[in-house]
């Protein structure tokens, strides 16, 4: 957790702690879909351990999704499996290339913003591809266009997003401070720290004004160590060059 002049605002979670929040929600694989499948669609007749296997892969796909996309709660929840498309510049992403968000936070008496996130990573289409192909279909989906459907109704609830997140900040000890924005902060970061432009990091998360972005964007320490040591380094070698032309 990263603390600023805003407070709370610049929570988020460190690359370090990113595959512990991964890990925690296990990875369901083709034979867990099969030993559901042999039971039929939706728990009705699968056993609930079984169950309990594909629950844990929603949740752990929408915590993925969130930080793959730097997405809000809402716009989690609000995704369908019909925003995930193809980026004709991004060929090697496959079906998983743009994610389009639908409801985007909105001005006063404005409607939701809509904005495109391209893929940037090279893990989330495989994630994607296999909960939309393996797992998704094992709720019985065929008239719900949601990305996440709900064991209870159409889409998961924003209380159940904040529920299973704060479940997964105590397994792992995390910081209260933490929240589900805080994906979205560690995207905008992580981007940063990485080398991505300011511009295209803004355009990622739709913020309109690039100081809002400055504020989600507070590099760690071991960040600021690192880049103050590579231009040390950088200009201690220019004047070692420097010296030998001379004696040459």
């Amino acid at each position: 957790m990263q603390d600023g002049p805003t407070g709370g605002i610049t929570a988020r979670l460190e690359k370090a702690q990113w595959p512990h929040m991964i890990d925690l929600g296990r990875r369901i694989t083709a034979v867990h879909a099969r030993a559901v499948c042999c039971h039929g669609p939706w728990p009705s007749r699968a056993p609930p351990t079984t169950w309990s296997v594909v629950l844990r892969a929603c949740r752990a796909v929408r915590v993925k999704t969130a930080y793959a996309y730097g997405l809000r709660r809402n716009e989690t929840r609000m995704l369908d499996a019909a925003d995930f498309g193809r980026n004709p510049h991004g060929g090697e992403f496959g079906e998983y290339g743009r994610c389009q968000v639908r409801f985007g936070k909105a001005k006063k008496g404005s409607p939701p913003k809509r904005r495109g996130v391209l893929t940037v990573w090279d893990w989330p289409p495989d994630v994607l591809d296999e909960w939309f192909t393996e797992v998704r279909p094992l709720f019985g989906t065929d008239n719900n266009p949601a990305a996440w459907p709900s064991e209870r109704g159409l889409r998961i609830g924003c209380q159940r997003l904040n529920s299973r997140f704060i479940a997964y900040r105590k397994a792992l000890s995390l910081d209260d401070g933490l929240d589900f924005h805080s994906f979205r902060r560690s995207y905008g970061t992580h981007l940063i720290e990485d080398g991505w432009d300011p511009r295209f990091v803004q355009e990622q998360v739709g913020h309109e004004h690039a100081s809002t972005t400055s504020l989600y964007t507070c590099v760690s320490s071991d960040f600021r160590t690192r880049t103050l040591r590579r231009h040390l380094d950088s200009t201690i070698a220019a004047a070692l060059q420097a010296q030998t032309g001379r004696q040459t």
